[in-house]
């Protein structure tokens, strides 16, 4: 395998701009000048990974994650240093040698023909929707208001009866194994046959926009209404969101995302003009549909049906999102119907005007609980007060926990001191979760920390800085401190400046690269060459190291009784002690 040229590194990091990469996977918030994100290495909830643009890396103030575009996308994707470089310069259009670009095309070939078997299957049943024999299939979907245009946008299709799919997918090459693989195909005692026959075909994509599954609508009253593509290799329904492809820049750009159940509903939001819309494909959303959620918006509308279950899920659903730190709004929805039947009975402009009409999630809540409460109940009463206290208590804004508070307090007839009693006590111990969520303060550094990191913040900003402290010190007493400058003064030797973003593609430890991002991250060091400053940071590190030597010694002397070897120990100190005094002497004179 070919090593990466320097050079071409270099470029294609010159050229992948760290905000652009970094807001690829997670939505950027604008503080001032800086950039920040949630950081998705451990778990936050407030923004703490710092995007630096000047220097063209980032930094995490409470994990300590950091590094470069590469190292971003290597550690987000979960995969090789290699593979992120590839992923990179396929983001910003950039043209690989051939070696690398060869590499692009190293996917499992057993996976990559499922992907095939979709991308041909979705162009079948997309084509014979306009054929004679989907008559009925197209007639449905008219009546439901669905047009051309949106059927041509999402590939809406037809799978025809007797098993046509799975013929015309074999004529083209497909074999039976990756039919069935691919869920598109099953064997029974009557044969090979189609999964989807005699349903209208919504093909579902992954994040990248590959077609890798269907949910499938039957125009057969005595069949399942919606039957879904099974768990495969390429599919699987927890980890995906339908339309996410599609939807993921217009949700960046309005800063949320309307989530919603199933397929027409997006459909029908798309015909009232509102691109933003993810469904879950059910009344479930998983730890990998979040995560999803998180890249494109930190706020999230829920928009389910109106009925019991569909309240039910938005209850479900709403609880997982707000402990993933999710802001949430909930749209009223005290209809019965779900978004597609809004749009088809009261037309496209209603449902545009719906999808405003919202309410916080506690609103959502309390409305939610009071359908299963008697509030003239005693011991109900007291549990709903509990609940809502408890909900309550998360809310950061006091405004608005008081506000909640009277709110509660005219529906249940109690005083807000009654109500406190069953507020959740507060603790001057922190949960675990909040330990988690919290961020790690540094401890305080002492001198000697200090002048180390101070001199590897100089020996980053310039050569001279690097040149003086080869000749002057030479070491620095921490061995992760030593190593950064081993590897700086060896970086200058081919090297004239460095640019810490290229710089950083050099370092194969993580915790090299930690330790720079801290440091160039960091407003107390000097960043630009500074004599005075750097000389007083290594005279304070060779006083440091002069300190050592002296306690060592001293232990040493005191364990031998040799006259001789006491001399001898007796006149290391003096010279030492004499060095010392020589130090503070040139630190006088400075």
């Amino acid at each position: 395998m070919p090593e990466i040229r320097e050079e071409e590194l270099n470029s294609l990091r010159s050229q992948a701009d760290i905000a652009e990469v970094v807001g690829h996977y997670l939505p950027l918030v604008k503080k001032g000048k800086a950039l920040s994100a949630v950081c998705p290495f451990h778990d936050d909830h407030d923004p703490s990974l710092n995007i630096n643009t000047d220097r063209q890396i980032y930094k995490c103030f409470v994990c300590g994650a950091g590094g470069n575009v590469f190292t971003f996308v290597r550690d987000y994707e979960k995969i090789s240093f290699r593979e992120a470089v590839i992923k990179v310069a396929d983001m910003v259009g950039f043209k690989l040698s051939a070696e690398l670009s060869m590499e692009t095309q190293s996917v499992d070939p057993a996976i990559q023909r499922l992907y095939s078997c979709l991308k041909d299957g979705v162009q079948f049943t997309h084509y014979n929707l306009n054929t004679i024999n989907a008559s009925d299939a197209k007639s449905y979907l008219k009546n439901r208001g669905i047009n051309d245009a949106i059927i041509d946008k999402f590939e809406l299709g037809y799978n025809p009866d007797n098993d046509e799919l799975t013929k015309f997918l074999k004529a083209k090459g497909h074999s039976t194994e990756d039919l069935v693989k691919s869920n598109l195909t099953r064997i029974n005692e009557f044969g090979e046959k189609d999964v989807f026959a005699g349903r209208i075909t919504f093909p579902i994509h992954d994040p990248q926009g590959r077609p890798v599954g269907f949910s499938a609508r039957a125009l057969q009253k005595d069949l399942a209404k919606y039957v879904n593509t099974a768990e495969t290799p390429i599919y699987s329904k927890g980890r995906l969101l339908y339309n996410y492809h599609r939807a993921k820049t217009a949700c960046r750009q309005a800063g949320e995302t309307l989530l919603v159940e199933g397929v027409t509903d997006v459909l029908a939001f798309d015909k009232a003009g509102v691109y933003n819309v993810l469904a879950t494909l059910g009344t479930a959303c998983t730890k990998d549909q979040i995560r999803l959620i998180r890249q494109i918006s930190e706020k999230v509308v829920l928009c389910y049906d109106g009925d019991t279950a569909g309240q039910s899920a938005t209850y479900k659903i709403g609880t997982g999102l707000l402990e993933a730190g999710f802001k949430l709004e909930v749209i009223s929805n005290d209809t019965g119907l779900d978004p597609d039947e809004i749009c088809q009975k009261h037309g496209a402009e209603t449902l545009a005007a719906f999808s405003r009409k919202r309410v916080s999630w506690l609103d959502f809540l309390i409305e939610y609980r009071l359908k299963s409460v008697d509030l003239n109940n005693y011991s109900q009463k007291k549990e709903f007060v509990r609940v809502m206290m408890n909900e309550i208590a998360k809310v950061n804004d006091r405004f608005d926990r008081e506000m909640l508070v009277q709110r509660l307090s005219t529906l249940t007839k109690l005083t807000a001191e009654q109500m406190g009693l069953l507020a959740p006590r507060t603790t001057t111990t922190p949960s675990e979760s909040q330990l988690r969520k919290s961020p790690v303060l540094a401890p305080r550094l002492s001198k000697l920390e200090w002048a180390e990191k101070e001199i590897l913040g100089q020996m980053l900003t310039g050569r001279l800085a690097a040149l003086q402290f080869r000749d002057e010190l030479g070491f620095l007493p921490d061995r992760l401190n030593n190593a950064l400058a081993m590897t700086i003064l060896d970086y200058y030797r081919n090297h004239s400046e460095i640019l810490l973003a290229d710089f950083i593609n050099t370092l194969g430890d993580g915790a090299l690269v930690s330790l720079v991002t801290e440091i160039s991250n960091n407003e107390i060091y000097y960043k630009e060459y500074n004599q005075r400053a750097l000389r007083d940071a290594l005279t304070h590190c060779k006083a440091s190291m002069l300190d050592h030597q002296i306690d060592q010694l001293k232990t040493e002397a005191k364990k031998t009784d040799d006259l001789v070897k006491r001399q001898s120990y007796a006149k290391q100190l003096e010279d030492l002690r004499n060095e010392k005094l020589r130090l503070k002497e040139q630190k006088k004179e400075d």
